[in-house]
């Protein structure tokens, strides 16, 4: 929250998606939405790539969207890119026919 290098924190948001435990990535996937986390809006692709990218995350992000993608439209409006991003992300592990389906 405090470092002032863009490196650095896209090293940070990069690595919290990381983690083994579900419970974890789906709490960082909330910060999405939320606007009093300190995370900016352009970088919520970021954290949702991190998740999404990883094995214990994939099926988490990929709920994440169909859930709250009413929610995540209102919230860009206008920077719906940044939405198509997150649904670019999944196909790295979703490619079984029911999933492509979903």
């Amino acid at each position: 929250m405090t470092t002032t290098s863009i490196n650095e924190k896209n090293r940070i948001l990069d690595s919290l998606g990381c983690s083994q435990k579900p419970w974890i990535l789906s709490q960082y996937l909330d910060f999405i939405l939320k606007n009093d986390t300190g995370i900016r809006k352009q970088d919520s692709s970021r954290i949702f790539k991190s998740v999404a990218s990883n094995p214990m995350g994939y099926t988490l992000a990929f709920n994440y969207l169909r859930t709250q993608w009413k929610e995540l439209n209102d919230h860009y409006g206008p920077a719906f890119g940044l939405v198509s991003n997150m649904v670019a992300e999944l196909p790295t592990y979703m490619n079984t026919p029911y999933q492509l389906a979903e």
